[in-house]
Formats: structure tokens, sequence, C-alpha cells
């Protein structure tokens, strides 16, 4: 839901199942800080209202009641928690795993570069090492942003280009037979991106790829429960080249290597299995 304000009257949420009384609904998300401070959270409810923020409780009013506001406090220092967060990689990198330093794959986007800045706070740029692993997907901003970013942080850095390797194993040719199965004019000139169904739809969430043929004409075709396997786990091959390189300079350096999930995937478990 891209917000929270719903007034079901005296009906229920429009679930299969579910009545207008006895149910309730869990939603988890993130809230963007500009700064540090303290921020007031505030949850109008009619019935019961529970809200949690960074793993503190704010609001507690779990009764029977009628429409009712509550407020809650929480002050967000960006320093303390970075701060805390630094502790936990020295702690990790020194003393669990006993590694002179950390790998952290760098992408160009928000992610890995956030996990980069956060590394060298903690360790200092000495002991971080970037590494860029472009192939024949990959946009030229990835590697230049990740670039720019190293420069600034002052950190080593290794190129490895990957596009061999995924070629090797046949990726490329996996992800566009996949892909031929829903639009069999798909070809080697043709771009492509997966997609699912808009978060406003009240039905279950579908897959679907995007096509840009050479002219730069598109098209959005459903994928199959067939194609969209093929697909997720041919371009699985991509993320798991990447980590097996950080791996090699892990172990070559005798470093760790950086995880660089967001929130949101953690929170929903996205990850690939190596």
């Amino acid at each position: 839901d891209k917000e929270i304000a719903f007034d079901w009257g005296e009906g229920g949420p429009g679930v299969r199942g579910v009545g207008a009384d006895d149910f309730c609904v869990r939603w988890t998300g993130q809230v963007k800080a500009e700064k540090s401070g303290t921020y007031t959270f505030i949850a109008e409810a009619d019935d019961g209202v529970r809200l949690w923020v960074n793993g503190q409780k704010l609001v507690e009013a779990w009764i029977d009641q009628g429409a009712a506001e509550h407020k809650g406090e929480l002050k967000l220092d960006a320093g303390k928690e970075a701060e805390r967060i630094s502790g936990f990689i020295r702690d990790g990198v020194f003393k669990q795993l006993r590694r002179k330093g950390i790998v952290v794959g760098l992408s160009g986007g928000i992610d890995s570069s956030c996990v980069a800045a956060l590394a060298v706070h903690a360790l200092g740029p000495e002991r971080v090492i970037g590494i860029f692993m472009p192939e024949s997907d990959s946009s030229d901003d990835s590697l230049r942003l990740g670039q720019l970013l190293a420069k600034k942080l002052g950190i080593r850095t290794f190129k490895e280009d990957i596009s061999g390797i995924l070629k090797g194993a046949d990726c490329y040719r996996r992800r566009d037979e996949a892909i031929k199965a829903v639009v069999p004019e798909y070809h080697a000139g043709y771009k492509s991106k997966l997609v699912l169904s808009s978060l406003d739809s009240s039905e279950f969430r579908i897959s679907y790829v995007v096509v840009e043929d050479p002219a730069g004409k598109q098209a959005k075709v459903r994928l199959t429960a067939d194609a969209f396997l093929a697909l997720v786990a041919a371009t699985n091959f991509k993320q798991r080249t990447r980590k097996m390189m950080e791996y090699y300079y892990a172990d070559r350096f005798l470093y760790a290597v950086a995880g660089t999930p967001n929130r949101l995937e953690y929170d929903q478990g996205f990850f690939v299995k190596n």
C-alpha cells in the first residue's frame, strides 16, 4: 500500500474470508528521516493499534475503542546509529571471523555505497576493497558511479568483467529462451526487464516481462509460471557469479565479504542462495 489510510466503515478489508469484525492487519515498511532529531509518529484507529519503529514500541493501544489518535516519539541519531553499525562490523571482521578487512561488491547503487561507506567508517579505507563486476547488460553509469564513490572513500578497487563467465554458463541464452517462450520474436537486439503487477491491484501480483525491440517499441507480456522460473534461474547466475568473485578476493587478502541487501529485501526474505 502506498499509504496506510483506510476507512472500511461497517465493512471489512475486502479480503475473501475476512469479515467486518475480529481481524487484524499488519503493515511493515520503512520511514525515511532526512536528518537526526526527535520525530512524532501518529496512529489513528478504530479499535486496537500498535506501532513499532526501529524495534521500539511507540504506541500500545490494543483495546476495544472508538476512533482515537495515539502518538509516540522517537529520537533518531544518525551518528549514533553509524557508530553502532561500525562496532558490529569491527566485531564481526576482527573478533568473530579473524579477518584483516572487508570486501564490498560495488554496483554504483545506494545499497552497496552505504555498506562501503560504513565499512570505511568502521575499519578505515586501507582495510576495505571494492570490486566492480560489470557484464554485458550493465549500465555504464553503474561503473562510473561506483568509481566515483571509491575515489571519494579512498579505497582500493579491482574490476572484473564477468560477461565471459556468464556466457560460459549460458546465462544469456537461457534467459533469452525463457523470454522467447512468451515473446517468440525476441532476439539479441531486444532489451528486457522483469516487472510485477501494480501494488494498487487487489489481486495476486503477477510477473510480466517488458521487452523493447531495436526500434524502441515496448510490449508488456505476462509470464507463464514455467517461463518465470526459467528467467529467474538464469538471471541468478549473475548474483552467484558476483559473490563468487567477491570471495576470491576475500580469500586472496584474508578479508571478509560484506552483504549488501537493503532492509526491505531483508524483511521480505529476498535473497539468492549461493
